[in-house]
């Protein structure tokens, strides 16, 4: 879907524990990403590490505590006002979230990948005209 700059765009963060053991001390992490600002106010309560109006390469992180394995899937919203005026022959927003544990429960023998992973999540932006 299309974003004019200016406009919000509300990325929805999915994440579960698929593996067979518990997950202690998760943490979401997600950085604002370039030609945007961070939305507080459209994002959910619980990002640290960034405010309101803070500008693209910031680090954000949520705090999602224990996750229990096999538990269903949650979501969190995290938002961004795409700048005005946007970048010329600039044509996309990308935005990239990682989640990890503190790994105190050990690596899931039943996860071939490592706990850490990175979505890229693309929204096109077009300038008005």
């Amino acid at each position: 879907m299309p974003a004019l700059p200016g406009q919000t765009i509300v990325y929805t963060l999915s994440y579960a524990n698929v593996g067979n053991q518990n997950a202690v001390n998760v943490t979401i992490m997600d950085t604002v990403p370039a030609n945007t600002t961070f939305n507080a106010g459209m994002s959910d309560p619980g990002w640290t590490g960034c405010i309101n109006g803070d500008p693209g390469g910031t680090m954000c992180s949520f705090s999602v505590g224990a996750l229990t394995a096999g538990a269903p899937s949650q979501q969190i919203a995290f938002a961004v006002d795409v700048n005005n005026p946007f970048p010329a022959m600039t044509t996309v927003v990308v935005n990239t979230a990682e989640i990890i544990d503190d790994g105190s429960n050990g690596p899931d023998p039943s996860a071939p990948a490592p706990v850490a992973s990175t979505r890229r999540l693309t929204r096109c932006v077009r300038s008005a005209q």
